[in-house]
């Protein structure tokens, strides 16, 4: 009887002969096979060589998935460990959900967002970068925030300034940071804000800022709760979208954070509530 270890050897060599099959449905599978082996890298170095066209291009894909893998377990191990920095996070999940980007391009767009910022003093003040936003053409669009291109920074820095308000404090945040205007994201009385000292920025009014009142009810978040809030909202409206894609991506990321082992989804999107299998 053939051991484990010399069937997971043939099924891995058989996989790897159909890389170049024409069958796309056939190729896919064999991608597959060869992702979950433990010999990914050595066979990426062989068929990266190869003279077959249709094998390159796998190998070029199975080069994607491997690197999309690691930015996904990179962005969890920082939140498990609590060393999550909130920017990197979102523009973590922007490249996991477009592989077309790349995160020189996002840092890059993050960096002419702040550089733009001029300021006479050392350190920005609270208004001056609100105002500074505001004529950047940042604003937060009607509800309900369905749009997805209204939840990715890549999007948002390149797009008509729409944003929802998380990914517009995280952006305020950053840029605020780079010119010494510390400041916190929050929930104030149920809705987005920042802070910086006593006073208050909530963006859905706007970019303007008044005194923290008493009655306020304030609960400031860290990047932990500020990812697990990000990706519920992600997930919310790539369901009231019915984007298949999306909502599959979104909840496999966030079931990965919350360290969720099954899939609580209702089908077709989980495997909850499925039909039995005859």
């Amino acid at each position: 009887m053939p051991n484990t270890d010399s069937q997971s050897d043939a099924k891995l060599k058989a996989a790897v002969e159909l890389l170049g099959d024409n069958d796309e449905m056939v190729a896919s599978m064999a991608l597959d096979t060869i992702f979950k082996s433990d010999k990914l890298c050595d066979v990426l170095v062989n068929a990266q060589d190869s003279n077959d066209e249709n094998v390159r291009r796998r190998a070029q894909q199975l080069s994607s998935m491997f690197q999309q893998q690691a930015l996904l377990e990179h962005t969890v191990t920082e939140y498990e460990q609590a060393r999550l920095d909130i920017l990197d996070a979102v523009i973590n999940i922007d490249l996991l959900y477009d592989t077309s980007s790349s995160i020189f391009f996002l840092h890059e767009q993050v960096k002419k967002l702040s550089d733009a910022l001029k300021t006479k003093r050392k350190i920005a003040l609270f208004d001056e970068l609100l105002g500074y936003m505001e004529r950047s053409g940042y604003y937060v669009p009607p509800l309900p925030w369905l749009s997805i291109e209204e939840y990715l920074i890549g999007d948002v820095l390149t797009g008509d300034g729409a944003g929802t308000p998380i990914i517009l404090a995280i952006l305020a945040q950053s840029t605020g940071r780079r010119h010494g205007c510390e400041i916190a994201i929050a929930l104030c009385n149920g809705f987005i804000s920042i802070i910086n000292d006593a006073s208050i920025c909530i963006l859905e009014n706007g970019w303007t800022s008044r005194p923290i009142d008493k009655k306020d009810e304030i609960c400031v978040l860290n990047p932990q709760q500020l990812l697990r809030l990000y990706l519920s909202q992600l997930v919310a409206s790539s369901i009231a979208t019915w984007e298949a894609y999306d909502t599959h991506l979104f909840m496999e990321i966030f079931k990965l954070i919350l360290g969720i082992k099954n899939d609580p989804l209702p089908y077709p999107f989980g495997d909850a509530f499925a039909p039995e299998k005859k």
